[in-house]
């Protein structure tokens, strides 16, 4: 819950707090991330932009998606297509 510290932060600092921590936990973000090491709560987030999971696309877009996300991204296509190909093999 946030009290009364809603507009403590500008739009550029929570986002960039998005890419700096992306880029330090090396990995794609979750809620869980931002509360454990975030200076902003992910409730911030939400009150701002909606939901967390859209203020991390926009912070992707507007300062480019860390390149740890995309090869994460591209790592999971093709696990995704493994796994694909694997179930069709036995069938």
């Amino acid at each position: 819950m946030i009290s009364g510290h809603e507009n403590e932060y500008t739009d550029e600092d929570l986002l960039y707090e998005l890419i700096r921590l992306t880029k330090a936990l090396e990995k794609e973000l979750t809620e869980a991330d931002v509360d454990g090491y975030g200076f902003a709560t992910s409730a911030h987030y939400k009150l701002r932009w909606g939901s967390f999971a859209k203020a991390r696309e926009v912070a992707y877009r507007f300062y480019g998606t860390p390149l740890v996300v995309t090869i994460y991204r591209q790592w999971m296509e093709e696990v995704q297509k493994t796994i694909s190909g694997a179930v069709r093999e036995e069938r």
